[in-house]
């Protein structure tokens, strides 16, 4: 393979996430601009006969309004007695992947919970992550939703960038069982071509019934019917199942990735997976790899070392919650290690560096193998769908990886 080295120094602050809304529908880019990307796509879709059905009910606090006595009365006849009380802004749209502030609260602390997040929003590390993603926050135009909590199932849908009718979806239950508090089980699912595999559909999963699953995957369906999203752009979803009533609910829409599909293949596929993302040259890559067993010492070392080739980050560990000081500047590709079907998912702890990368033009590729035969560096050819490497110093030319 041919080696290619590329010059990645810092990350112009105005290349990355700008929303370009000439594709989108107006009312919505308005929406968007008006209450956030979270909210103001919210606002749009709760209007809509096909979708409003999957929009919990919830309270939404325009920029600068009080906590007054009509929000309260509006919030007094939402059901439940636990609230998820939610940030918006017009960056999360595209970027700021777990970076704006969401709390849970009893009823009786909704007024000052609504209080305590705003604040949180005007913390000048905030704006310095915003400014690095290329965006345009500000906290006077945050906006607040107070919603039912719903604390069963979550999952987030993502359309494929770089390949064409594929949808991955990704579940997760939090169990917080005495002595197991805040575990969470994940499970991984593939959608090809409208096909889902029942395969491992049984009651030890958490997703026991392949209509659940059919459920979400027309909720994005239906988003994508009513036209006002740019189709040069995958999109992302997150939700939730009410178990008892067997609902699904729509919690969120961002922008993932703009579509692009490789005009190559490559001989030597040494995987084919659906958690392929980004496409390099046909010639591929010549990259450092910062390992290490946990996400934020990998990216420090990363950061520090490869100013001038950028680099792969590839942390063992990423079940840890994220932290807003992990934004690498000097990364170009994104491999994650363990050993669990939580690698291969899209949760924010993966989303986050996943777009990032995509953004800067480079690769990610989760699963739970390719961690732990990584060298020094990698020779490595992407292309949206399948991938081909060598580790430096390694033959790997008779590795045999697992199916991703």
């Amino acid at each position: 393979m041919c080696s290619l080295h590329v010059k990645f120094g810092m990350v112009q602050s105005a290349t990355l996430f700008n929303v370009d809304t000439k594709f989108m529908d107006a009312e919505l880019a308005k929406s968007i601009e008006e209450l956030g990307g979270k909210n103001g796509v919210i606002q749009v879709l709760k209007g809509m006969p096909s979708i409003s059905d999957y929009i919990p009910k919830q309270v939404i606090i325009s920029p600068g309004r009080d906590y007054d006595a009509k929000i309260m009365e509006g919030v007094q006849r939402l059901p439940g007695n636990r609230f998820i009380v939610r940030t918006s802004e017009k960056s999360d749209y595209r970027g700021m992947v777990d970076v704006m502030p969401t709390q849970i609260c009893l009823s009786h602390e909704i007024e000052r919970t609504v209080a305590a997040v705003r604040a949180r929003c005007g913390n000048v590390v905030i704006s310095q992550y915003a400014e690095k993603e290329g965006l345009h926050y500000s906290p006077d135009n945050v906006s607040i939703s107070i919603a039912p909590f719903i604390n069963e199932m979550s999952f987030t849908l993502t359309e494929h960038p770089n390949q064409d009718n594929v949808i991955l979806l990704d579940v997760y239950q939090t169990h917080n069982d005495p002595g197991v508090v805040g575990f969470t089980v994940t499970e991984t699912f593939d959608i090809v071509n409208r096909q889902i595999s029942t395969e491992g559909l049984d009651d030890n999963k958490i997703i026991r019934d392949i209509r659940a699953i059919q459920k979400m995957i027309r909720l994005l369906f239906a988003i994508r019917e009513l036209g006002i999203f740019p189709e040069d752009r995958a999109l992302q979803i997150e939700g939730g199942v009410g178990l008892s009533a067997g609902k699904i609910y729509l919690y969120q829409v961002r922008d993932f990735a703009e579509r692009k599909t490789a005009d190559f293949d490559l001989r030597d596929n040494w995987g084919h997976s659906s958690r392929v993302f980004g496409i390099t040259s046909p010639e591929g890559l010549n990259l450092p790899v910062s390992k290490g067993s946990f996400r934020f010492q990998a990216m420090l070392d990363g950061d520090e070392k490869y100013k001038d080739s950028g680099y792969v980050l590839a942390p063992e560990n990423i079940t840890s919650s994220l932290l807003i000081s992990e934004q690498p500047e000097y990364m170009i590709s994104y491999i994650p290690g363990g050993y669990s079907l939580g690698s291969r998912s899209l949760a924010h702890q993966n989303t986050r560096f996943v777009k990032q990368t995509l953004e800067k033009g480079g690769f990610s590729i989760l699963g739970p193998y390719l961690w732990s035969i990584l060298g020094e560096r990698v020779d490595i050819s992407v292309n949206g769908r399948s991938f081909q490497f060598n580790s430096h110093g390694d033959d790997l030319s008779s590795l045999e990886l697992p199916p991703l």
